[in-house]
């Protein structure tokens, strides 16, 4: 992982020699490197197969080494405090999309690009890890469900098995194939790359699209690329192996996912066209794209969302909350998920009125076992109890509630947008320590949250060998 930061972090820094900024990215790039040769001298004797707890701190430390990388130049511009660059780091790394400070984006712009390299690394991350990590971890989380097969678990300290190749060049073919349609749009190239890695990485934010998006063809492009990443990867690896583009469609998670976009782009349609003044043509068109945009975690936004009607407003919130497939760069919940709960509370329901009916869940002709059943119930109220409690903890920054429970779900989700969906208040003058455990709350989010508790719980049990 850090082998492949290193080398794509040679891109920023060659272009800061042009503009003068080197100064900013060589610590970073220096700091991969050293980092990447121990790691390959000190794990050169490691067996390749590792168990639960050391995936699980593996996906955890691997977030955290990323984000102290990517936080240096922001602090190094001088306009960024120690807890203001780890808050941009984290929240770029893990595709939340919060920028805290815009100008200072928009006045270097050679740090735009770095930020969006940081977003990029995090969804490539994420999507490598969905290979190998992530099936020992998460395997019995509906991660097995989602591929249509058994995942065999292949560990990434060595080298990257045939799957997690595939995955990576998908991801790479997706970036490139939207910078070509940006500009096809006449974007212009510098700009056309960065939107494109935020895009494909599901990193996009709040008003990141600015002036370009009223320029044709860009909305169409964005929604594509919002699409590719909100896909399954693990079924698109598939399918271009093995040329069986009617295992896509027929997957229950992906029409269940367009089947929300339909539905929650016409409900906001239907909002905009009799509350607000738009045109039927238009409502359509934002209610679609919004509803994608978030369902996605993307978070794009076209116009002040805050604005809207209640139950607009609302749509988008739960789109945040349930969030994409299973097998995507997307956060939230996850659709496969809420399928089986679903299906749980109708199977108990029918167990009810006939207690001796045997009764069976399947998901894409897949049968469900018990403990796959058990353990999303778990994951369930984890993720519930977690948005929650730190929706409270962040309440005591002195924002309102729906405000905290915006930047919480954004957080967990990795839809940054949600924090403005009920104000327009400035997150840049919350203390330091919300900046610092919402931070936390991206990378938690982003490693499945039952991997922090697997950390949570061998490091409890570490210090009590100690003691």
């Amino acid at each position: 992982m850090l082998c492949i930061d290193g080398i794509v972090f040679l891109f920023p820094v060659g272009i800061s020699f042009f503009v003068g900024t080197e100064g900013l990215f060589l610590p970073s790039f220096f700091a991969a490197l050293v980092l990447s040769v121990g790691c390959i001298y000190y794990g050169r004797h490691h067996n390749k197969q590792c168990s639960v707890r050391e995936s699980a701190w593996y996906m955890g430390v691997i977030w955290m080494v990323m984000t102290g990388l990517g936080m240096i130049p922001f602090f190094l511009t001088g306009q960024y405090s120690v807890g203001d660059a780890f808050f941009e780091s984290a929240s770029a790394c893990t595709t939340t999309g919060i920028v805290l400070h815009p100008v200072y984006i928009q006045q270097i712009a050679v740090l735009g690009i770095w930020r969006g390299v940081l977003t990029w690394l995090g969804g490539l991350h994420f999507i490598l890890l969905l290979a190998t990590i992530m099936p020992q971890v998460s395997g019995c989380f509906g991660l097995f469900l989602s591929a249509r097969q058994r995942i065999h678990f292949s560990p990434l300290f060595h080298q990257l098995d045939g799957r997690a190749k595939r995955l990576g060049f998908l991801y790479v073919c997706f970036t490139l194939l939207i910078i070509s349609g940006y500009v096809l749009c006449h974007m212009p190239l510098q700009d056309a790359l960065v939107q494109a890695l935020l895009t494909v990485s599901m990193g996009g934010g709040y008003q990141t699209l600015g002036t370009y998006a009223h320029m044709p063809g860009v909305l169409g492009v964005t929604s594509i690329g919002m699409l590719l990443g909100a896909g399954n990867f693990l079924l698109f690896s598939k399918e271009m192996r093995y040329e069986r583009l009617k295992d896509m469609f027929c997957d229950i998670e992906w029409r269940v996912f367009m089947g929300l976009i339909l539905c929650g782009g016409l409900g906001i349609a239907v909002v905009l066209y009799r509350i607000c003044s738009y045109s039927m043509i238009e409502a359509i068109e934002y209610g679609l794209f919004h509803t994608l945009s978030f369902l996605s975690t993307s978070g794009y936004v076209l116009t002040d969302v805050a604005k809207w009607p209640d139950m607009a407003v609302f749509i988008l919130f739960i789109s945040a909350f349930i969030g994409g497939g299973m097998g995507s760069v997307t956060g939230g919940l996850r659709i496969i998920r809420c399928i089986i709960l679903i299906k749980v509370a109708i199977q108990e329901m029918k167990r009810t009125l006939h207690p001796r009916m045997v009764l069976h869940i399947s998901v894409n002709k897949m049968p469900v076992e018990m403990q796959i059943m058990s353990r999303i119930l778990t994951y369930f109220f984890l993720f519930v109890a977690v948005f929650f409690v730190s929706a409270l903890v962040i309440s005591l920054g002195g924002i309102s509630p729906l405000t905290a429970m915006g930047l919480s779900i954004g957080a967990l989700s990795s839809t940054g947008t949600t924090v403005y969906l009920f104000s327009h208040g400035d997150i840049v003058f919350l203390p330091m320590w919300v900046k610092v455990y919402s931070a936390l709350l991206m990378i938690i989010g982003r490693i499945e949250i039952f991997s922090f508790f697997i950390m949570v719980h061998t490091g409890i049990q570490y210090l009590r060998r100690q003691w």
